[in-house]
């Protein structure tokens, strides 16, 4: 399975989880990939947004710092959302 389909199942199963969190209330993904390669190697978060069903205006950002790539896509997507740079209703 490619990284992208299985990121975008995740999503989905976000939006089914948690009703506030959907297509209209959903403007950013984040997502981490520690080791990019080959076919793997492109935006995940970019790529998963729509195949998850999500508008094409939602944007997505992947962090890629081998061992930190987790930790720096929360902590990224905290700092948006302490900023008000990203909406999260």
């Amino acid at each position: 399975m490619r990284t992208d389909d299985l990121a975008a199942r995740v999503v989905r199963e976000l939006t089914v989880r948690y009703g506030g969190v959907g297509s209209e209330t959903t403007d950013a993904v984040d997502s981490a990939a520690p080791n990019q390669a080959g076919e793997d190697n492109r935006d995940v978060a970019c790529m998963a947004a729509p195949l998850a069903g999500l508008p094409v205006g939602v944007s997505g950002t992947t962090v890629t710092r081998l061992c930190g790539s987790g930790l720096d896509a929360v902590a990224d997507a905290a700092r948006r959302h302490r900023r008000r740079e990203a909406d999260w209703r």
